[in-house]
């Protein structure tokens, strides 16, 4: 007996300013579809112009649907899972695919095809792959003692060489880790299953049986091009008021939390904090 087809998923994947939101849009339009965010900046409320979401207006009915979980419409396209934790709010991994496969269900149910979009790869794989991520609860103590040590260390610098002895632990514990050494969130949460699971988070990400039959469209641009792209997206942030979306942040969170870790609130913060 035939198995019954599994339901498509388109997925937009490929590096900081690369087009993907675009792309999606034009795409969303064509094919009668719906935006899933797959960017772990873009989930966090407060953050609009740092994490480059689409959406760089901090509304407060923006702030409000976002709570709720509900789409937000963006030229005439749903958008899914933007803006929708605060930066101080435990977010992980496998909150992002029980939050994902749910609302992918959804857009499924109106007879629409989900476009799941971003460059965070771990979010993407956790959804397509379908994979086992363990349960494992923030420890509480490590994410204390981390951020202790960072908010001592002021410069760019000590910061650095704490980051790096935190990875140079979780590289003990899990010698294949793929984790980005320069990722304080991913480093920490990956210590984090380490330690609770006595195993290697490397190990522990298993694949099950795909829900979705994905096609994944990866955007490859030429260096130069790229970095001419990330160039113009800085200046634009700068215009947009970088500087004074990391202010109000700061005057809230600190700036050790994981989700102030990014490109751009963690250099702007740094240097408004030693001002």
């Amino acid at each position: 007996m035939d198995k019954k087809p599994k339901p498509p998923l388109l997925v937009i994947l490929g590096p900081t300013g690369s087009g993907k939101s675009d792309l999606a849009i034009k795409l969303a339009k064509k094919f009668n579809g719906e935006i899933v965010n797959a960017d772990s900046r873009q989930v966090y409320k407060e953050m609009y112009i740092g994490t480059g979401s689409p959406f760089t207006s901090p509304l407060p009915s923006l702030e409000r649907r976002g709570l709720r979980g509900g789409s937000l419409p963006l030229h005439g396209v749903p958008h899914h899972l933007f803006h929708i934790v605060a930066p101080n709010q435990e977010f992980t991994v496998a909150h992002y695919q029980q939050r994902a496969i749910k609302t992918i269900a959804e857009i499924h149910a109106r007879g629409k095809l989900p476009i799941l979009v971003g460059g965070t790869g771990l979010y993407i794989r956790a959804v397509v792959e379908n994979l086992d991520i363990p349960p494992v609860a923030p420890n509480k103590k490590l994410r204390e003692q981390f951020e202790k040590e960072i908010s001592l260390t002021r410069s760019d610098l000590k910061q650095g060489q704490t980051l790096k002895r935190y990875y140079q632990w979780l590289l003990k514990l899990d010698p294949q880790t793929k984790v980005d050494p320069h990722n304080p969130r991913r480093i920490i949460r990956a210590l984090e299953v380490c330690l609770a699971t006595k195993k290697p988070w490397s190990m522990l990400q298993q694949k099950k049986e795909p829900l979705f039959n994905a096609l994944q469209i990866g955007i490859k641009i030429p260096s130069q091009e790229l970095y001419r792209r990330i160039d113009a997206r800085v200046e634009k942030m700068m215009q947009q008021g970088l500087v004074e979306e990391t202010k109000k942040l700061i005057k809230k969170y600190p700036l050790s939390l994981p989700a102030m870790s990014g490109i751009g609130y963690r250099e702007v913060g740094s240097i408004l904090r030693s001002l």
